[in-house]
């Protein structure tokens, strides 16, 4: 288990990869919808141990881990589902807490827990103060003068990168990093286009002037992920 002191998060492994037994040799064999449920009951477990007024916690992926046996012959077994991961996402104020997943859950064969994690930025009931929120096309043109300053002179354009989302949302920093106040900001999926092979996370803040710098990490390389009071 790992504590991340200056965020409070939790990272919990139960045991290495090569040491879980698969589900079975077929990894059609394991009903989706019961694991869905079990992963779904332990994760609103972990998230209602920090659920406060104005929050709430959702589900938002679910993706499988897969292995298959060769022998030195070449000969190779069916496939394996070895480990199904669910994660969920925390909203304040109605708004996503941006960042990795609030909550995942990982489970093996039984089904049995296998890792389980939790990034949970704890904040005040009430917001200190409120704050307007720019707006979508302002955020939009703060967006292209951070990209802008990646290449001077030679800008990205519609045939480099394409818009995927563009979230309101509240920023939580990676879990190593302090942070004094959860800030709502404007944050770009952009997809590669063309012959790029890496999009970008963009994050700028949302309100008219940041109460805490994004300096340590606002431009993201991305791998193959309304007006409220700020907290």
């Amino acid at each position: 288990m790992s504590v991340f002191h200056p965020s409070g998060a939790i990272a919990a492994r139960m045991k290495a990869a090569q040491q879980r037994k698969p589900f079975g040799p077929e990894k059609e064999a394991s009903d989706r919808t019961v694991l869905k449920a079990r992963a779904q009951q332990v994760g609103e477990g972990i998230a209602r141990r920090y659920l406060a007024p104005n929050e709430e916690v959702r589900y938002e992926s679910f993706w499988e881990l897969n292995g298959q046996v060769t022998t030195l012959k070449g000969e190779k077994s069916a496939p394996m589902l070895l480990e199904v991961v669910s994660s969920f996402r925390r909203y304040l104020h109605g708004l996503p807490v941006l960042g990795r997943a609030s909550v995942h859950v990982g489970l093996g064969a039984g089904p049995q827990v296998t890792q389980w994690s939790v990034e949970w930025r704890r904040v005040r009931p009430e917001p200190f103060v409120e704050t307007p929120i720019i707006s979508a096309e302002e955020g939009a043109e703060r967006v292209l003068t951070q990209m802008a300053s990646l290449r001077p002179g030679k800008p990205f354009t519609s045939k480099d990168l394409k818009v995927q989302d563009f979230i309101l949302g509240y920023m939580s920093f990676s879990p190593r990093v302090p942070q004094r106040v959860m800030q709502p900001v404007w944050v770009a999926v952009l997809a590669p286009l063309g012959k790029f092979n890496m999009g970008h996370v963009v994050a700028i803040p949302a309100a008219p002037q940041p109460f805490e710098p994004l300096a340590r990490g606002p431009v993201i390389p991305m791998a193959p992920a309304r007006s409220t009071p700020s907290n």
